[in-house]
């Protein structure tokens, strides 16, 4: 551990966080509010399976991107992409027809 620079461990650090904020509790909410009272039960077993499968495939795609590109350049373009998915979400997305 002593070779490690403390910059290693700050980006270690951010790529934990990043982790965590992957967190599913959000995305329930939003399923939550999309699905149709009859529906909830099944869209929220439909996302603990496939919405999780994102955060898989998108580790294994930082990791293609990292060989590519050093650890700053894959983090700008996960923040990158964060962003413009946020943007997309706020402009895009209407508001719930079902509740």
């Amino acid at each position: 551990m002593e070779n490690f620079s403390s910059l290693y461990m700050w980006w270690l650090f951010g790529g934990l966080a990043a982790g965590f904020g992957i967190a599913t509790f959000p995305m329930i909410y939003s399923v939550v509010f999309w699905s149709k009272r009859k529906n909830i039960g099944h869209n929220m077993a439909m996302f603990g399976g496939f919405g999780n499968l994102t955060a898989g495939v998108f580790s294994l795609l930082m990791m293609v991107v990292m060989n590519y590109t050093t650890l700053e350049i894959a983090y700008v373009l996960w923040l990158m992409l964060a962003n413009v998915g946020t943007l997309m979400v706020i402009r895009l997305l209407p508001n719930s027809p079902y509740h």
